[in-house]
């Protein structure tokens, strides 16, 4: 069941990114779109997660505490993201992100005492040798100070998420999830509305226009909030039935693969030998990975 469960969470994060890349190439315009796209997506997911709170019917403090700091996490690892990639290459912003899944993984090691075959281990190393590949570090922009450091961020907050995840879900108050979401996504997307307004006051004063909201805009942020929906509280419950080895792994390098699949098939773009080799060994990483 854990297992079907994390293939339906792949695939719904996979069409999230597959969505939030068209918006991001077809749609945006300025940064105050970003945080538009934010702020959408955070209304439907938080709406979601407020009707299935109220089912749940308890909030601790705990709870309400763990969803704070998540959100926090959350929006520092957008923040580090839009920074990095305006000082560095995207591929190589994506490849720190991904590696952020070794932070929950030894983590697992140390404080939870799961314990893993060599044959996980070695499916591991492979995924990792697939993002450096798919990164391609030998790339020809010289890597700036400046964007080494927002990469670090990402790299530190994409792995203190699922750290967050599994510090709640191993609690006695696991059966929190959706109010705890409620309260990370309330956050965010109030966060994102103030940023919006800033940015569309900067907008107007630099004679620049932010995309019109569209059909196809509100369309998006209905998409990627119903893949948001079902993507977290599926995360927040696996991060603490499945050893961390086999699921922060599978979760980070599974849509990277599908992602690239999509873009050849449904997007028409070319891939480069590089990242056609790196999404192979990423596959025999995770078959391996999921053998053991």
């Amino acid at each position: 069941m854990e297992y079907l469960l994390l293939c339906l969470s792949v695939i719904m994060l996979t069409l999230y990114n597959l969505f939030s890349d068209i918006f991001s190439r077809r749609i945006i315009q300025t940064q105050s779109d970003f945080f538009t796209f934010n702020t959408g997506m955070s209304a439907v997911a938080s709406v979601v997660f407020l009707v299935l709170a109220l089912i749940e019917g308890s909030c601790s403090l705990y709870t309400l505490i763990v969803g704070l700091v998540f959100a926090v996490v959350t929006l520092a690892a957008q923040f580090a993201t839009i920074q990095a990639m305006r000082y560095g290459s995207m591929a190589n912003t994506a490849m720190f992100n991904s590696c952020g899944m070794l932070i929950p993984t030894i983590a697992g090691f140390i404080f939870w005492r799961e314990k893993a075959s060599w044959i996980q281990i070695i499916g591991v190393v492979i995924i990792i040798v697939s993002f450096v590949i798919g990164a391609d570090l030998k790339t020809r922009e010289k890597m700036k100070i400046k964007w080494f450091g927002y990469a670090l961020l990402l790299f530190v907050c994409a792995g203190l998420t699922g750290v967050i995840q599994k510090v709640h879900q191993t609690s006695e108050y696991k059966n929190e999830r959706f109010s705890l979401l409620f309260v990370a996504f309330i956050v965010m997307g109030i966060t994102s509305l103030i940023m919006m307004f800033i940015n569309r006051r900067k907008d107007n004063a630099a004679g620049t226009k932010a995309a019109r909201l569209t059909p196809k805009y509100i369309i998006l942020f209905l998409l990627t909030g119903v893949c948001m929906s079902f993507v977290h509280p599926a995360n927040l419950y696996l991060s603490g039935v499945l050893p961390g080895v086999c699921f922060f792994p599978i979760i980070n390098g599974s849509p990277i693969i599908l992602c690239g699949v999509l873009s050849v098939f449904i997007m028409k773009e070319k891939i480069s030998h590089t990242q056609f080799i790196s999404f192979v060994i990423g596959t025999v990483g995770i078959i391996v990975l999921s053998l053991g």
